[in-house]
This record gives C-alpha cells, sequence and structure tokens, in this order.
C-alpha cells in the first residue's frame, strides 16, 4: 500500500495545454517517461501537426509549408503553456 509519505508522485502535477476541455473538440494525453518533466512533451506538438497534415490533407503542401503550418502547432501550444 502507498502511503502519502512514501508516495514518489505526491509531489508532481498536471499540466495542461491549449483549449479548455469545455470548448475543444479534440484532446490529446500525454504521459512522459520516468525523470521527464511535462515541458518535455511539448516539442511533440510539432510532430503532431506533421501528422495531421500526413493524414487529413488531399494533397500534401510543399515541405516549407508543412514546416510552418506544424511549427503554428508547436507555437499555439508553447502560448498556452502556463
Amino acid at each position: 500500500m502507498i502511503t502519502a509519505n512514501t508516495d514518489p508522485h505526491a509531489a508532481t502535477r498536471t499540466e495542461s495545454y491549449g483549449a479548455p476541455l469545455t470548448t475543444a473538440k479534440a484532446a490529446v494525453i500525454l504521459l512522459h517517461g520516468r525523470g521527464a518533466s511535462p515541458e518535455d512533451i511539448l516539442f511533440l506538438g510539432h510532430e503532431i501537426g506533421h501528422a495531421v497534415i500526413s493524414n487529413y490533407f488531399v494533397v500534401q503542401p510543399p515541405i516549407r509549408i508543412q514546416e510552418v503550418l506544424a511549427g503554428y502547432v508547436e507555437y499555439q501550444l508553447r502560448k498556452a503553456a502556463p
């Protein structure tokens, strides 16, 4: 049994980025590995942007435009960060 005195996660925090859940159209839950922090996951926003472009654009935009769009996703996440 884990008690408050021995729980290694007792002092951790949960981070939330982006639109509030009450108004968001979708949500992604990400878990980081041992020793990492919630901020370490923010860089994934760029890669998620690329995944959206790859899967939802019928015609793929030029690479430079893809980078701009993916960078915008990352920017929006960082801007919303506490």
